[in-house]
């Protein structure tokens, strides 16, 4: 079946109505303001949807602009695209997020060449369309995402672009090690994909070469700047032909691989895959597989073109994909043939080294750069814990969504540290419609609050259980809403777009009070 055939019989994303922000952002700012800050904001809302007024003009416009782009478009789209690509503090830290892979599934030591060629494989099986769409109980989901998860982030000025990288015919990847770059053709001289030993021996080899030579001028710290820095540290490199060829080797390839050494603890792996030195990352690349010498394995996402869930979709076939392939090989005796292909590698590696023509200037900019992020990352505490007593399944016993009390748990931790809830929200999956993306569910909901605050008044257990069934009741309330379309966060960025990009109407010539409002903010 064609990836995207179900893609043009989804409903297009709804527009919720003006009704549905008066009676949604009242619960959503309650739990987070006091009275003074509530009644602040709920005087700005009314301002906003009284008839004749700001919300009127700009919920019309916006269902102009949707019933223009016809079809089942996202309206949601372009704005969404601009927001991301029109940032310009840092996608390290900020934009990105990451993914830790257990390996004992795959095989601790053969994990990670056998990730890297399972995705180049379903690469190109997204490339030529040929991976089933995903479905869940509701329905298809938009696969739209998967159109591009592949992709760089160029940074420019004013507006970053993305460029796809390429899928078919000879694939490659990119390497970092030391600071170091290298490519690596993940095919054969005879045209073939490598095979997971081969490319193995090519990644020691990469590690074994990278040790050898003197310190890099670390490029890929430019990744980690602010992105008009980088676009200035980019268009800098780009005046020489050598550095020219190098970007555009390093865009075309599927994804990065990030060669580190030996991370101790889950901790420093988890910051590994967070930050690790902006030296051994590219954060431009969609994906980076960062891979530890004692085989600790996880990934880093840029954000802007695709979220977790087209990701953990892709993943979770990779990784069926090659157990399959395990049990099959198990069924065979094992053949000898390839020691020699192992020889071959061994002697005649496939990867190229980029070397960088790069000026005092750039060298010394791309230095402080190293240390600023650094000095960033370690400023961010990060503590991995194991919780042991029990899990998903032990929550289900006791008929309780492990979701929900996942939530709580957050709104209840917030309360005891800071006094106060603070705003806290769940991803939630829009692909059930066209070009679909995500909407924020707060779980910060009123009767989350009377929990957080029963947890610190030491109340009876009998009452706790009370107010945790009440709060339990409302999150998925909030989950539903988002759901069938009529999110309250998405549409308030609509209006604040339209009122932005748009000749100003009579009479709004300034931001509606709502969209300055403290209240809207802290939400």
């Amino acid at each position: 079946m064609n990836t995207f055939a179900h893609d043009g019989t989804l409903p297009a994303l709804p527009i919720p109505t003006l009704y549905s922000l008066c009676s949604s952002l009242p619960s959503l700012a309650a739990p987070l303001l006091d009275e003074d800050e509530l009644a602040a904001t709920l005087s700005a809302l009314n301002d906003f949807v009284n008839p004749g007024g700001a919300g009127e003009i700009l919920h019309q416009a916006l269902l102009d602009y949707r019933d223009g782009l016809g079809g089942n478009a996202s309206w949601l789209r372009p704005l969404w695209d601009d927001m991301y690509l029109n940032w310009r503090g840092p996608l390290p830290l900020e934009m990105n997020y990451f993914f830790r892979f257990e390996t004992e599934r795959l095989g601790r030591d053969e994990a990670l060449p056998r990730l890297i060629l399972g995705l180049a494989r379903a690469a190109g099986q997204l490339g030529a369309a040929r991976l089933e769409p995903e479905s869940i109980r509701t329905g298809y989901q938009s696969m739209d995402q998967a159109q591009s998860m592949l992709y760089t982030r160029v940074p420019a000025s004013g507006t970053d672009v993305l460029l796809s990288a390429r899928l078919s015919g000879r694939q490659t990847i990119a390497v970092l090690c030391l600071g170091q770059c290298y490519i690596v053709p993940l095919h054969d001289e005879t045209g073939g994909m490598l095979t997971g030993e081969r490319l193995a021996v090519e990644l020691r080899e990469i590690r074994l070469h990278a040790a050898t030579l003197p310190a890099a001028p670390g490029i890929a710290a430019m990744t980690a700047a602010r992105r008009e820095q980088a676009a200035g540290l980019r268009t800098a490199l780009l005046a020489c032909r050598r550095n020219r060829l190098n970007l555009a080797a390093i865009e075309r390839a599927l994804f990065m691989v990030c060669l580190d050494p030996a991370h101790g603890s889950d901790d420093e792996l988890a910051r590994a895959l967070l930050a690790g030195p902006a030296d051994n990352r590219w954060f431009d690349k969609s994906l980076q597989i960062i891979a530890t010498e004692n085989n600790g394995l996880g990934a880093n996402f840029e954000h802007a073109g695709c979220d977790a869930g087209i990701w953990a979709w892709l993943l979770t076939k990779v990784e069926s994909e090659l157990l399959e392939q395990e049990e099959a090989v198990k069924k065979d005796e094992p053949g000898e043939s390839g020691s020699p292909a192992l020889a071959a590698s061994a002697s005649r590696p496939g990867f190229k080294h980029l070397d960088w023509d790069v000026s005092e200037a750039v060298r010394e900019e791309l230095h402080s750069l190293r240390g600023e992020f650094a000095a960033k990352a370690d400023g961010i505490e990060l503590a991995c814990g194991n919780f042991p007593a029990f899990g998903r399944e032990g929550l289900k016993s006791l008929r309780t969504s492990p979701d929900a009390f996942l939530q709580i748990a957050f709104q209840a931790a917030q309360y005891a540290v800071f006094g106060r809830l603070r705003s806290c929200y769940e991803a939630v999956s829009m692909r059930g419609y066209a070009e679909g993306r995500t909407e924020c569910a707060r779980s910060s909901t009123a009767s989350a609050l009377a929990f957080a605050k029963g947890m610190q008044q030491g109340e009876a257990p009998g009452k706790m259980g009370e107010l945790y069934r009440m709060s339990e009741r409302s999150h998925p309330n909030r989950l539903v809403r988002c759901q069938r379309g009529r999110g309250t966060e998405r549409h308030i960025y609509g209006l604040q777009y339209t009122f932005q990009q748009h000749d100003p109407e009579p009479g709004l010539n300034e931001p509606p009070a709502l969209f300055t409002d403290p209240g809207w903010k802290a939400i």
